[in-house]
């Protein structure tokens, strides 16, 4: 809604001052692609956030820490 209403801002000044006026179509897809970049530098931030708060821990003194990781692929055997 902010971004709607800071561009229809902008173009009450440009006509006030210019006397240009911005085709409609042109506006609303200026809205459409800032509002996507502005999304995207958001999303971009939170998966940023959320890296950081996965990273690996020491444990607590007195714990022991054992991570295990398999995979397999059915279609093959063993020593085959």
């Amino acid at each position: 809604m902010f971004i709607g209403l800071w561009f229809i801002w902008t173009e009450r000044n440009l006509i006030r001052e210019e006397g240009r006026r911005c085709p409609a179509e042109a506006m609303a897809r200026a809205i459409k692609i800032y509002t996507a970049e502005l999304d995207e530098t958001v999303q971009t931030h939170q998966r940023t956030q959320v890296q950081r708060e996965a990273r690996w821990a020491r444990p607590p003194e007195g714990y022991l820490k054992l991570n295990c990781d398999a995979s397999f692929i059915p279609e093959k055997k063993c020593g085959g």
